[in-house]
C-alpha cells in the first residue's frame, strides 16, 4: 500500500565514478500537511503540518567513496519546543530535555560503492522507500516524525534481484543507564525472476527489534521482537498513455514475541491481496487486509490487533479494506509536489476489554495530504591532483 507522496529516487545513493574530487551541496527540503481523521479505538486521529530540512555537504574523496555531512531539523506548524530524545512517531510532551524552534540533529554519513550495484553505508543510511517494506510493517507517514536513521546498511540492485540489509541503532546505552539499549535489524528484498510486458517479483522482509542491555539500571530482562511478510506481485505493463501499469500482489505477515511474552500475542500473522494502478502521475491501490493477534511495531495501526486509543483493548481479529491514491505533478528537475489520500473501511468486529467483549460497529476513517519536495544538488568545486599519502 503506498501512503508516501512521492518515493525517493532508487538510485539515490549510487556514486558517479567520474565525479573524484567534487564538493557538493544538498539541500533536501520538503514541506507536508497530512490531517488523520481517524474513527474508534484504532488510531489517533492528528494533523501533522510541517517542514523537514535535512541539508549536507558532500566530498567525493575517491572514485567510489563519499563522504556527507549535515543536519536534520524538524518543525511542525505553531510549535516552539520539542523533546530532544529520539522520535519513532509523533513523542509525547516533556518539559524536561527540550529543543528550542526546531527538533535538529547532525547528519553524517560515509558512502563505499563496492561495485557498480552494491553499496554499503556507515552513519546516517538511507531509509523509507530504500527499506522495500510495506505499509503493514512500516508506516511510511514516519518520514515526517522519525529522526534520521543511524548505523550500518548494505545495499544492492541488480537487474534480477534489489535487496536492503541494515541496522538502526536507535539509543545508545551508557553506563548506569535509565534508558534501554535499542536497536532494529532488517533484511528485505525482491525477485524479480521477469521484468517485461508481463511478469513477477517475489519481495521478503523480516525485521528483528532488540530492547535491554548489560549497562542499564532497568531490572527487566531482555526484549526480542519479530516482523516479517513473504509474498507475490503479478504485473502487466500496457504502457499505454493512461495506465503504466497493473500489479496484482498477496502477502503473508506475521508477528513474533520471541523472548519474555511483553506483547499481548505470542504471535500473529496476517494476509492481504491487493490491487494496483499506475502511471506518470497518479497511482492508486486497493486492498483488504484481514489478520489474527498480528503486532507491527512500526506498521499503521490499523494493521495491528492492538488498540491504539486504548492499550487495554485488543481485536482478536481485524478485517480492513484500504484504498489509497496519490497525484505527483513534477515542478522541474528535483522539484515536486503531491496530493494523497487515504480510506480504510474496517468491518464490524469484536474487542476484547481487560476480559469483557464488546461490539466495535464499522467504521470509516480518512486521510489526505500535500507535499512539496526540493531537493535541489549544487556544485561547489572540483578538487583535482588529489594525493593520499
Amino acid at each position: 500500500m503506498i501512503v508516501l507522496a512521492f518515493n525517493v529516487k532508487s538510485q539515490e545513493y549510487k556514486i558517479d565514478t567520474n565525479n573524484k574530487g567534487l564538493l557538493t551541496l544538498d539541500a533536501d527540503v520538503y514541506c507536508f500537511y497530512k490531517d488523520n481523521e481517524y474513527i474508534g479505538y484504532t488510531a489517533y486521529g492528528y494533523t501533522l503540518p510541517g517542514v523537514r530540512l535535512n541539508p549536507s555537504i558532500s566530498f567525493q574523496a575517491t572514485k567510489n567513496l563519499k563522504l556527507s555531512v549535515g543536519f536534520s531539523a524538524l518543525k511542525y506548524w505553531g510549535a516552539n519546543v520539542y523533546p530532544a530524545y529520539n522520535y519513532v512517531s509523533v513523542p509525547k510532551y516533556s518539559n524536561d530535555n527540550t529543543q528550542k524552534d526546531f527538533h535538529y540533529m547532525p547528519t553524517f554519513s560515509v558512502n563505499w560503492q563496492i561495485n557498480k550495484n552494491l553499496n554499503f553505508i556507515m552513519g546516517n543510511i538511507y531509509h523509507y522507500s530504500y527499506h522495500l517494506l510495506n505499509e503493514p510493517l512500516f508506516n511510511r507517514e514516519l518520514e515526517y516524525t522519525e529522526d534520521n536513521e543511524e548505523g550500518l546498511q548494505l545495499l544492492y540492485n541488480g537487474k534480477l534481484f534489489k535487496s536492503d540489509v541494515w541496522l538502526n541503532w536507535q539509543n545508545f546505552n551508557f553506563y548506569d543507564d535509565v534508558d534501554r539499549e535499542q536497536f532494529l535489524f532488517g533484511f528485505s528484498s525482491k525477485i524479480i525472476p521477469i521484468d517485461k510486458t508481463f511478469g513477477f517479483d517475489i519481495p521478503l522482509s523480516f525485521m528483528w527489534q532488540h530492547h535491554g542491555g548489560e549497562l542499564d539500571t532497568i531490572d527487566a530482562p531482555l526484549d526480542h521482537w519479530s516482523n516479517g511478510s513473504v509474498g507475490l506481485d503479478l504485473f502487466y505493463k500496457p504502457n499505454t498513455k493512461y495506465l503504466n501499469k497493473i500489479t496484482a500482489s498477496i502477502n503473508y505477515y506475521f508477528s513474533k514475541d520471541l523472548k519474555n511474552n511483553t506483547w499481548r500475542f505470542k504471535s500473529g500473522y496476517a494476509f492481504c491481496p491487493s490491487i494496483r494502478l499506475e502511471n506518470k502521475n497518479n497511482d492508486l491501490t486497493f486492498g483488504y487486509y484481514s489478520s489474527e493477534k498480528m503486532i507491527s511495531f512500526y506498521g499503521s495501526a490499523f494493521f495491528s490487533n492492538l488498540a491504539q486509543r486504548d492499550t487495554n483493548i485488543i481485536y482478536p481479529k481485524n478485517n480492513v479494506f484500504f484504498l489509497s491514491y496519490y497525484y505527483n505533478m513534477n515542478l522541474g528537475k528535483n522539484y515536486d509536489i503531491s496530493f494523497q489520500t487515504e480510506w480504510f473501511y474496517k468491518e464490524k468486529t469484536t474487542i476484547n476489554k481487560i476480559d469483557v467483549k464488546e461490539t466495535e460497529r464499522a467504521k470509516i476513517s480518512f486521510s489526505f495530504g500535500v507535499v512539496l519536495k526540493a531537493k535541489p544538488k549544487i556544485k561547489l568545486n572540483k578538487v583535482k591532483n588529489l594525493e593520499y599519502e
